[in-house]
């Protein structure tokens, strides 16, 4: 979020001015969440070179809070060592993609009856993530109640080849060159895992020249696939938005 002619004129007035008046539509929220540390949340983004962080945080807690009141959630208490770090990283973040997974990170987060069994290391992972590879795992699981044995794929099948033709229209034209990058990645970030099976595309023969006659032998293909760990799920239900509880 960038500082608008608006901010720059209260920003006149003098920092505590501009802080009081960006914070206050949020602070009961605020101090909901937070409990005792509201002012150390708030004071961490209290001076003047930190005013682009303070406004993408408070975008990020406008956002949270939305969610909360759409699924019908009364907001609990986020411990300190999730809500703080989760704010200071969510302030370096002004895209609208990756600041609604923030957002959806912290309602989840401020829900008292989620069994997601949020992680602090949920935030370490999504730090790491780009715009282009969060776009790329809601192509592969566009709903947590995709069933596991649709979450396993492999490269060089028809499925991995039209999902890389969506990627690049949803980026607008992203490198396929990043693509072993991008999987590499998610494996290092424990998203995915890797398995290796026998290829579908069954088996072949090799001579082997000790035996005799040199009789062919059939020899498994073997095909490395990637599959969603359940780390990995657990994360992309956290960083979506809470659904409305079912009474």
């Amino acid at each position: 979020m960038v500082l608008t002619p608006e901010d720059m004129e209260l920003l006149k007035t003098g920092p505590e001015a501009f802080f009081s008046a960006l914070l206050h539509p949020i602070s009961a929220f605020l101090e909901k969440i937070s409990g005792p540390f509201a002012t150390e949340v708030g004071a961490a983004f209290g001076d003047k070179a930190k005013l682009y962080r303070l406004k993408n945080a408070v975008h990020c807690i406008k956002k949270a809070k939305v969610m909360l009141e759409e699924a019908g959630i009364d907001p609990g208490q986020v411990e300190p060592k999730i809500l703080l770090p989760l704010l200071e990283h969510a302030s370096l973040e002004d895209g609208e993609e990756l600041q609604d997974r923030w957002a959806a990170l912290l309602a989840n987060a401020a829900n008292p009856s989620s069994d997601t069994g949020l992680s602090p290391a949920f935030i370490d992972v999504l730090r790491q993530l780009s715009p282009h590879e969060a776009a790329f795992l809601d192509l592969l699981c566009p709903s947590p109640t995709v069933k596991e044995k649709e979450l396993v794929f492999s490269p060089g099948s028809p499925f991995y080849s039209d999902l890389i033709k969506e990627w690049q229209q949803a980026t607008g034209g992203m490198n396929p060159d990043r693509i072993p990058f991008t999987l590499d990645n998610f494996v290092r970030l424990g998203i995915f895992r890797i398995i290796t099976r026998p290829s579908s595309m069954g088996v072949g023969e090799v001579s082997i020249s000790d035996l005799p006659q040199q009789q062919p032998i059939q020899s498994v293909i073997w095909d490395d696939q990637y599959a969603f760990t359940d780390f990995g799920r657990k994360f992309l239900i956290a960083c979506r938005k809470p659904q409305p509880e079912i009474s």
